[in-house]
């Protein structure tokens, strides 16, 4: 999916970049964070990864299959239109819906993130090293999601925000 927006794709860009890219292991994509952005990049990895945890807190503990409703796990429905764009086929609300919504989102923003790529917020050799160079939220607030059953979805702080027919509004705007 990623390659129709980006067309420069380098999935060796993807891995092990700041404080919330892809991790080694068995979830590399639905794995948490190691604190806030770096950059736009780092910006794009992180909403993507709420994305997806929203999508589990909807559909927690499991799904109607009795799978866990995780993108390493839950395969969807999607499919390529006519005018070169991805389109998500399943039910809307449903796990697999959600999942494809977040990676829709994240594959149609990954080119513009991609111009803030840094190759010092690599992993490993470029000695950036998550557990001491990323800053972790001191309280996330009260933390929840908001989004349209057939839209990505998205994490606010009740404290401050609301979420209005999925969209998300400062508390005491008309909603």
């Amino acid at each position: 999916m990623a390659e129709t927006y980006w067309p420069k794709f380098d999935d060796k860009k993807l891995w092990s970049y700041g404080c919330n890219g892809f991790n080694r292991g068995d979830r590399p994509m639905s794995s948490p964070g190691n604190g806030l952005p770096v950059d736009q990049l780092d910006k794009l990895y992180h909403t993507y990864k709420a994305c997806l945890m929203c999508a589990r807190r909807v559909h927690s503990p499991a799904n109607s299959n009795g799978d866990e409703c995780i993108g390493e796990i839950v395969k969807y429905d999607a499919e390529k239109t006519p005018r070169n764009q991805w389109k998500c086929n399943d039910q809307p609300g449903s796990c697999p819906r959600l999942l494809c919504e977040c990676d829709l989102m994240f594959a149609q923003n990954i080119g513009d993130a991609m111009e803030f790529y840094d190759k010092s917020k690599k992993h490993g050799k470029n000695k950036f090293d998550p557990e001491q160079d990323c800053i972790r939220s001191a309280n996330g607030g009260d933390l929840r999601c908001c989004g349209a059953p057939d839209q990505a979805m998205a994490t606010y702080n009740a404290n401050n925000k609301q979420c209005c027919k999925g969209e998300i509004l400062n508390v005491g705007d008309f909603c």
